[in-house]
């Protein structure tokens, strides 16, 4: 079984699908929500903070991938990678009890210049 497609298809199989899937050059969505995707593309977990471009202000995964928790004790703003892109806006939230894949946190610091003018 390969481990990142939680698939039995061989190798073979997989690089075939692979190759038609990027023949046929179909619109992709560049977040990592639950979506239509070949069964190669689809991760059982969270992406890597890395896999997808940064946003204009330098940031990664602002859209799906975990909801993030904010301010508010329990509660968490977004969506996740097991959700359709629609639950992945902003105005979306949603409760948390306890640790949960589908949950993270972002670090976030105030950054001073002093000795800028």
């Amino acid at each position: 079984m390969s481990t990142r497609s939680q698939t039995k298809q061989s190798v073979a199989q997989i690089s075939n699908d692979i190759q038609s899937f990027n023949d046929a050059a179909p619109l992709l969505t560049r977040f990592n929500c639950k979506r239509d995707a070949p069964y190669f593309m689809v991760a059982p977990t969270p992406g890597y903070v890395y896999d997808l471009p940064q946003n204009d202000f330098g940031l990664y995964h602002m859209t799906g991938n975990v909801a993030e928790m904010v301010r508010e004790t329990g509660l968490c703003k977004g969506g996740s990678y097991r959700d359709p892109l629609e639950k992945c806006a902003l105005k979306n939230h949603a409760s948390y009890t306890g640790p949960t894949p589908t949950v993270g946190f972002r670090c976030v610091c105030a950054v001073a210049f002093p000795n800028r003018k």
